[in-house]
């Protein structure tokens, strides 16, 4: 029985933990995931997918391995954090530019 509780205590820690890592990037995530949509909904597909795709593999896969060696669980989610501001920022600069909207709307 108080193996069980201090386990309990352990994995509530460690998620409390990660919890307050993402909660910092949930905006950009929010926006990411808005942008996306805008962009579906016009046709815009190919972009934001590159971006996805791009930070992805090339942001949080090998950040995660190089941060879980050191730091474990919390790097995995420092690199996830990461990568979804980075990409957060990308849609939302896409965004602010002209150059995903329909030609006819540009005219």
């Amino acid at each position: 029985e108080p193996y069980r509780r201090q386990r309990q205590m352990c994995i509530r820690d460690r998620g409390v933990r990660v919890l307050r890592i993402e909660a910092f990037v949930e905006p950009l995530f929010g926006a990411s995931i808005v942008a996306s949509g805008v962009f579906q909904g016009t046709g815009s597909t190919l972009v934001p997918m590159l971006l996805n795709f791009g930070t992805m593999w090339g942001i949080r896969v090998p950040l995660s391995a190089i941060l879980a060696a050191k730091w474990g669980l919390v790097g995995v989610w420092v690199a996830m954090a990461l990568q979804l501001g980075v990409c957060g920022i990308c849609f939302l600069i896409r965004l602010a530019g002209k150059r995903w909207l329909p030609k006819e709307t540009l005219q």
